[in-house]
């Protein structure tokens, strides 16, 4: 794939989303405290406008549930791609559980025909750091995107003075993860780059989400059991808000296409 170059392939997405089950988008503006921050974020940028025909595309859209959220929170018509046929089929089942129509390609992003300048809202969520180059990568969110459309992208928080860095260090997992991370982008200054220059006017940046655990134990356990997922709760209560280099969950930025 040249500069474009995944760390991931089909493979790796196919066996993550394998046995996955379907899922309810209320979670995401519930008060769980992984999607509490999530939840008022796009609050804070989105609004719901009856009778507008706006459409919304996830790149990297296994499951859907992002999806369903923009359609019954704010009114968008859903699209999404990504390459895992099994994530694919989830996300076309959680769209239909929610009694929404919209359409999942299932196709690689970069040798699909998604029309250009076609989407009022651009998304993608844990997808940019599996590339090697991952500015090419948010130029092709940028192309897909409508003047004045909102492009919004978020990343988990791997960067070097991360407590889940360190975690995943000290577990021994640390070169695992990088294989399939780019770990060189989870400095706020590096993730600011990827935006400059491409047509985009940046209205938020930086860290957000409370402390999640998940992160870092998540990949190594793979079951999260009932104590930990409470502590990882309260953690995760206890630290809403709050934008850390060292314990927010994640960066996000939204930006709007200028032209």
């Amino acid at each position: 794939m040249g500069q474009r170059e995944t760390k991931t392939d089909k493979e790796f997405w196919d066996k993550t989303w394998e046995g996955s089950r379907l899922g309810h988008y209320a979670k995401i503006s519930s008060l769980m405290a992984a999607n509490y921050d999530f939840h008022r974020l796009l609050k804070r940028h989105l609004e719901k406008k009856k009778g507008a025909k706006r459409k919304a595309i996830e790149l990297g859209s296994a499951k859907g549930l992002e999806l369903v959220y923009f359609a019954k929170e704010f009114g968008y018509e859903p699209w999404g791609i990504d390459y895992s046929e099994h994530g694919c089929e989830m996300a076309r089942l959680n769209l239909k559980k929610a009694g929404l129509d919209g359409k999942i390609i299932c196709a690689d992003l970069f040798k699909s025909k998604l029309p250009k300048k076609s989407f009022d809202l651009v998304y993608s969520g844990g997808l940019i750091e599996h590339f090697e180059n991952p500015g090419k990568v948010v130029e092709k969110h940028a192309e897909l995107l409508k003047k004045g459309g909102l492009l919004i992208i978020t990343i988990p928080n791997y960067g070097k003075s991360s407590i889940y860095r360190q975690m995943l260090h000290k577990i021994g997992i640390e070169g695992e993860i990088s294989k399939t991370h780019n770990f060189g982008i989870m400095e706020k200054a590096a993730f600011r780059k990827l935006f400059e220059k491409r047509g985009l006017e940046i209205l938020e940046i930086g860290y957000y989400g409370p402390i999640n655990l998940n992160l870092a134990l998540e990949p190594k356990t793979g079951v999260l059991l009932i104590p930990f997922h409470l502590i990882n709760q309260v953690l995760g209560y206890l630290t809403l808000g709050r934008k850390s280099r060292r314990l927010s969950s994640g960066l996000v930025v939204v930006a709007r296409k200028k032209n």
